[in-house]
């Protein structure tokens, strides 16, 4: 038997992420969906946000940038909206962004609590996309009650570099090392308890699925490549 293709993939992305009852309500109606960056660059997330699309109103957060472009890549795709939030820039975030990354895309929480859910109707699941959006996705399906769905692109934690050039002095040298360090630790961490927290996580490999189970201790987990 064949492996399935890309729209059957992606059907079960969404079945998946569609089938996770909100507590009390009849299924889900509403996602949010949250990135740390222009969804523009995220061919994966816009796939994942249309084929939602056909079970829910979909509400995707991003941080757009000039370099990708504009445009909006759901024109003419009922229920999805796009909503741009733009990214502090305040000393506060630029030295969160280089220790406690988690904590960089703290800010997306804000925007989806006080627009998202402007109509007064909460969100039934909140879609997170990579390890920046695992803290405001958490918090707000606290708030509002929602299950929430982490979608793995990359390993965050084993990725983290902050490259220090060769010609710089050495306490610089020594100051980027101990950011580095920082980011790693807090980063698994957080990543360690969203996973355990979260009610559904997805990943892109079996072996980034594996590892995963190995380092967090994840049972079940899905598979869903590209």
């Amino acid at each position: 038997r064949p492996p399935p293709g890309p729209r059957r993939r992606l059907a079960r992305r969404a079945s998946a992420c569609c089938s996770l009852p909100r507590t009390g309500a009849g299924g889900v109606k509403r996602v949010c969906v949250l990135l740390a960056w222009s969804i523009a660059r995220d061919s994966r997330a816009q796939r994942t946000a249309r084929t939602m699309a056909r079970h829910a109103q979909v509400d995707v957060f991003h941080v757009p940038d000039d370099a990708a472009g504009g445009g909006d890549p759901f024109e003419g795709v009922a229920n999805v909206a796009l909503h741009a939030v733009a990214r502090p820039e305040r000393l506060l975030d630029r030295a969160l962004r280089h220790t406690l990354y988690p904590l960089d895309a703290r800010f997306l929480a804000d925007a989806v609590l006080s627009r998202g859910a402007g109509s007064g109707a909460a969100y039934d699941v909140v879609y997170a996309h990579d390890l920046p959006t695992a803290w405001p996705a958490a918090r707000v399906a606290r708030r509002q009650g929602a299950r929430l769905v982490y979608d793995v692109h990359d390993l965050a934690v084993e990725t983290i570099d902050q490259g220090c050039p060769e010609s710089v002095s050495p306490w610089r040298r020594l100051k980027h090392g101990f950011a580095r360090r920082v980011m790693r630790r807090s980063s698994a961490a957080w990543e360690r308890r969203f996973v355990r927290r979260a009610d559904l996580v997805v990943t892109t490999t079996e072996s980034y699925l594996a590892y995963l189970r190995e380092r967090y201790g994840l049972r079940g987990g899905l598979v869903l490549p590209n």
